[in-house]
């Protein structure tokens, strides 16, 4: 067999890197191949911002799905603990963003190429806001026999909504639902506070500064009786004076005269002359014999009188009366009780006298249908003798009521029979 002679270093050397090139292409190409790992469903975490009013209201739970390349000897040495993914929402206000995804990786070493989808996610953000309301009594199902709902007192309270933006803004009202079969006598009842959006539906994710409130039933010997604020006194002429508002409307009072309790109830006087600006006046209330103000009920009173110039000096003087008859029959019983009907009315007159002022053009067109009469029966819950005012609906606009003639009438109630 002939033998080679290997005496020359070059041809040395250049067989020893053939030789080492084809023992790593076998150990990398058959002992450490190239290949692929995937790690699925892995966390973004969200950097928020320091403004802690501002939260993010879509949903937090991002993930991205990473796949590496390389060798495996490097490969399985990686764990899921060696990389991070965060989403930076530094300097983002309110609204939808496209936020970067940003990797982090504490791999040392190796030739392992990384690669992750989605690189971007999309973010709401919303700011956290307050929203006030007054807070509304609802009563579901019938009161029972001898209460009424002016027995019913519910506070006025502010009911603040705190919550996203979006939250507090699809709330309409908050309620306090009162269940009229827990509704006792004189006794007090713990209502819940629930907001609630346009279709009545209970608004979740905001918080309520109230949770509560009481609502104080009022005994039956207590008795309501309307304010009728008193003025006097002729306001300047191109001036009309009208009474807007009365705080309260309505007085509570216990009542031990010999006659039967007032319907209304007087202030002391009220002197318009000179007035030509719209004020608010605190005023007393003048009570009758036999008359005590309930616990708690303030013997002076707010009233707001609204002053309008009349610019036009013609238009005063177009000004002119009318007079609206109305039989008892066109007179609508309001509020009163399933359990009572009317049996009598005393000394009843042939009509009510109705007289209005206004503009002669508007007067023309002004016919009882426009001006309905009202007695309202809330205070009468049991059978009795009442004396109840004549009150009256809307009024039509530039119109005005002067007087209602008779001011009340006197009722008897008994017990409806079938």
């Amino acid at each position: 067999m002939r033998r080679i002679k290997l005496n020359n270093k070059k041809t040395i050397v250049f067989l020893s890197i053939a030789i080492s090139i084809l023992l790593w292409s076998y150990v990398m190409g058959d002992i450490n191949p190239s290949t692929t790992k995937q790690l699925l469903g892995m966390n973004v975490e969200l950097i928020e911002q320091e403004d802690e009013s501002l939260v993010v209201t879509s949903d937090k739970d991002f993930k991205v799905d990473v796949k590496i390349s390389g060798r495996r000897n490097d490969i399985y040495q990686i764990r899921r603990d060696d990389i991070r993914f965060k989403a930076d929402l530094s300097g983002y206000d309110e609204g939808t963003h496209t936020v970067d995804v940003e990797m982090e990786s504490n791999i040392r070493g190796g030739t392992a190429d990384i690669d992750y989808s989605p690189k971007q996610i999309e973010v709401t953000i919303e700011r956290i806001v307050s929203k006030s309301f007054k807070a509304e009594l609802v009563t579901t199902g019938e009161l029972p026999s001898g209460i009424n709902p002016d027995m019913l007192e519910f506070p006025e309270s502010e009911v603040s909504v705190t919550g996203v933006r979006s939250d507090v803004d699809s709330v309409d009202r908050v309620v306090a639902s009162l269940d009229a079969g827990e509704v006792k006598n004189g006794q007090d009842i713990e209502v819940s506070l629930v907001p609630l959006d346009r279709a009545g539906n209970s608004v979740e994710g905001v918080k309520l500064s109230k949770s509560k409130l009481y609502v104080k039933v009022l005994s039956a010997d207590i008795k309501i009786a309307k304010i009728e604020p008193k003025l006097v006194g002729e306001i300047p002429e191109g001036y009309e004076v009208s009474v807007a508002e009365v705080i309260p409307e309505k007085v509570k009072f216990i009542y031990s005269g010999s006659q039967n309790a007032p319907a209304k109830v007087d202030t002391t006087e009220i002197d318009i002359s000179g007035i030509t600006e719209s004020k608010e006046i605190d005023v007393e209330l003048v009570l009758p014999e036999g008359m005590e103000l309930a616990e708690g009920v303030d013997k002076k009173v707010k009233v707001k009188l609204t002053v309008k110039e009349v610019q036009d000096e013609q238009e005063l003087e177009e000004e002119i009366e009318k007079t609206l008859d109305y039989s008892l029959s066109e007179i609508k019983f309001k509020n009163i009780s399933e359990d009572l009907a009317v049996t009598n009315v005393n000394e009843a007159p042939d009509l009510v006298r109705v007289k209005i002022s206004g503009e002669a053009q508007l007067l023309e067109g002004i016919s009882k249908e426009d001006i309905a009469l009202t007695v309202d029966f809330s205070e009468a819950s049991e059978p009795g003798i009442y004396s109840l005012a004549i009150g009256y609906g809307e009024i039509p606009a530039g119109i005005r009521v002067i007087s209602v003639g008779p001011e009340s009438l006197e009722f008897e109630l008994g017990a409806k029979t079938d």
